[in-house]
């Protein structure tokens, strides 16, 4: 009988799930059938009379094996001898390899013992379970397999068997085990369903990701649609969605640099390039994103113009310039269209280079100015700012002009120097070698019917100032004033009263007796390098006290009475003109040179503010006409003509609160302006509005228009 009959026909057996055989009972195994009779039951208890097939340890089933005393002699095998049908089962069983495995359910070492085939106290196992021929079944000396000895051979032979096939622990072939092959199949199927399931969540995780950063592009959170879309494209490069992932990502990379307030032109042009680049090779790229394209080109393009309009810096323009090149490339393809986009970005293009070149020129001169002002040059400063508004009259108004001009007020301010001189005049005649001048008096009549009053009446010609008497006409007493003309001169309110000159030819400032000429005393002017210095407007006599202008930049107040030098102002310019008494009678107005009106107080001289008035060398050349709280100044504006301009001097007490430049008051009385010339003796007699300063009608013109007109004199009269 096949071991394979054997082992089906016994779990065909075991699966009828009977646990006890009773006596008489039958077992099928293969072709032979297994009776189970209780002739030799009785010899172990009567409570064996039937076979238990309940699960049993192999110490119990073969403990008494080794006990075993009797020792059975070995005995040939008969040749012919044939196994009854007990034995031929039970050798079956034995040399099953599965049936004696710890793991096989129907191991006799576990699950029963054949009582009528051994004794009670035997017990049976095979761990290794090897093939057994029924040969095998006798034993090497010829034992029979139903006698004692025939079993003690099977037992010594399965237990040789064992000890044969026995491995030490961690030595089994873990592949023969049931249970790891149980364990290998599940796992198997378990790898198996993973990666079904990792198939399915892959494909829905990718298309989630490819939504979540889609969602933040369309959000506009192109920082965060930047990482999503890179982080899409590594973990799924040949997703189906991955080229649309990298146009996404280009797109984003362009809107973060060119959208919201950055304004990175140069870095949006540079992602745009880089866009075209890593998608070329993508299918109809340019043909679809030719819209897109465009749109980004002309942003970016308009972008630049309008960032360099509003920052002056000429770098944009050239990311401008750039982008253009975008711009045509993937513009419209109407020639039309195109055309007018063109004019238009060029027309964008001209207004934003005008605005950098305004703001290149202006901080040019701005730093002209800053280094001028460093050096203390403040008309150097002045004349640049004049030079830039010129260009630019719209940057009257503007703020850093305005700081500029309050920087160079202060700094010409602080460049006014005073200092203390209390000098005393002189009261001797200057010793001459020439004799007292002789004036040759022409008389029209024999005689005159009024006599002399003793009063004296002045007259001054190119180069001496006479006094005359007011009767007689007679000549009283000469003085030569020198080659310069400086002032006609001026009368005292002195005892006696005086006549106050300049002497050209020695720089002194004198002062004589009306009447008669005598000398009171005279004041050599002189500045600090030793320079003789010539009087440049007509002195303010005011309150005892003389104050007179030179040009040496200086500003000195005398005592009208002991002609002591008392003070003397140093300015960064040539002073013009007689100082002007505001309305205050406290201060004054004086002129400088160009651009410049100062404001000083009388006691103590000093300089309390500087303000911008405009004007260049020459515009004013005759002294500021003070008419109360109002001061007349006639300002050259070209070779025939002048403009006449109020100022209002109710200036403040506070001198940080005088105006940085003077503006020119409005009045409603009307005035006129009578204008003799010489040598062309040309009048023109004019009516103005006070209010504009508008001409109104000329009343009337004389003289020879062809010639000079010279130095032009203006005193007001009403209409």
């Amino acid at each position: 009988m096949s071991q394979q009959h054997l082992k089906r026909s016994a779990h065909q057996w075991g699966s009828r799930k009977k646990g006890v055989l009773s006596i008489n009972d039958v077992v099928n195994l293969g072709e032979s059938k297994l009776t189970v009779t209780g002739d030799d039951v009785g010899k172990a208890s009567e409570k064996a009379a039937s076979v238990d097939l309940k699960p049993v340890t192999k110490d119990v089933l073969f403990g008494d094996v080794e006990d075993q005393e009797e020792t059975v002699k070995p005995t040939k095998k008969p040749a012919n001898r044939e196994m009854s049908p007990e034995e031929s089962a039970v050798s079956a069983i034995l040399d099953d390899e599965d049936f004696l495995d710890e793991d096989d359910p129907f191991d006799p070492s576990e699950s029963f013992s054949l009582k009528d085939s051994f004794d009670s106290d035997d017990e049976i196992s095979d761990e290794e379970g090897e093939d057994v021929s029924e040969e095998d079944m006798v034993d090497e000396d010829g034992a029979e397999p139903g006698k004692k000895g025939s079993k003690e051979g099977i037992r010594d032979r399965i237990q040789s068997r064992r000890n044969r096939n026995a491995v030490r622990p961690g030595e089994e072939e873990l592949l023969r085990s049931k249970l790891i092959q149980f364990l290998g199949g599940g796992s198997l199927l378990l790898v198996v369903l993973a990666a079904i399931f990792f198939v399915l969540f892959r494909s829905n995780d990718s298309q989630q990701m490819y939504n979540s950063a889609l969602t933040q592009f369309q959000e506009k959170k192109y920082s965060q649609a930047i990482s999503a879309f890179n982080t899409f494209i590594e973990a799924y490069p040949r997703n189906e969605l991955a080229d649309d992932a990298r146009i996404k990502l280009g797109q984003s990379k362009i809107e973060k640099e060119i959208s919201g307030s950055s304004d990175n032109w140069a870095e949006g042009l540079k992602q745009f390039e880089n866009f075209v680049v890593d998608n070329r090779g993508t299918k109809g790229f340019v043909i679809e994103q030719r819209p897109i394209l465009f749109k980004y080109a002309d942003e970016i393009t308009r972008g630049a113009i309008q960032s360099a309009v509003n920052t002056k810096k000429r770098d944009y323009l050239a990311i401008a310039t750039e982008a253009r090149k975008k711009v045509t490339a993937y513009g419209p393809e109407s020639e039309s269209e195109m055309k007018a986009l063109n004019i238009e970005l060029d027309q964008l293009y001209r207004e934003a280079e005008s605005a950098v070149l305004k703001q290149e020129v202006f901080d040019e001169h701005l730093k002209a100015i800053q280094e001028a002002l460093n050096n203390n040059q403040t008309l150097v400063a002045l004349q640049r700012r004049r030079e830039l508004l010129n260009r630019y009259p719209d940057l009257t108004d503007n703020k850093t002009m305005k700081e500029v001009m309050g920087q160079i007020l202060n700094k010409e301010q602080s460049l006014v120097t005073s200092e203390e001189l209390n000098q005393a005049a002189l009261t001797e005649e200057r010793e001459s070698p020439i004799p007292s001048p002789i004036t040759i008096a022409v008389h029209t009549r024999s005689q005159t019917p009024g006599q002399s009053e003793g009063e004296a009446v002045l007259v001054q010609t190119p180069t001496s100032c006479y006094g005359l008497d007011t009767i007689t006409g007679q000549p009283l007493w000469q003085r030569l004033t020198g080659p310069v003309k400086s002032f006609f001169p001026v009368l005292t309110d002195t005892a006696p009263e005086g006549v106050l000159y300049f002497d050209s030819h020695h720089h002194e400032l004198n002062l004589v007796e009306l009447h008669t000429g005598k000398l009171i005393w005279r004041q050599p002017l002189v500045s600090a390098d030793d320079v003789p210095e010539l009087v440049t407007g007509k002195p303010l006599v005011h309150e005892s006290s003389i104050f007179v202008a030179t040009d040496q930049n200086n500003l000195y107040q005398l005592d009208l009475h002991s002609g002591q030098l008392m003070v003397r102002l140093h300015f960064a310019q040539p002073l013009f003109g007689s100082p002007a008494l505001t309305a205050d009678e406290q201060h004054c107005l004086i002129s400088g040179e160009q651009e410049l009106f100062y404001y000083f107080s009388l006691r103590p001289l000093k300089c309390e503010a500087v303000s911008y008035f405009g004007h260049l060398p020459g515009d004013i050349d005759i002294p500021i006409l003070a008419m109360g709280s109002l001061a007349l100044i006639t300002q050259n504006t070209g070779a025939n003509e002048c403009t006449l301009k109020v100022l209002r001097t109710e200036y403040p007490s506070d001198p940080s609160e005088f105006p940085d430049v003077i503006v020119p008051e409005a009045h409603e009385n009307r005035w006129k302006s009578c204008e003799p010339s010489l040598p062309a003796r040309e009048t023109t007699c004019d009516s103005l509005d006070w209010k504009t300063l508008n001409l109104i009608h000329r009343l009337g013109r004389y003289g020879n228009p062809d010639l000079d007109p010279g130095w032009n004199f203006s005193v007001p009269g009403y209409e």
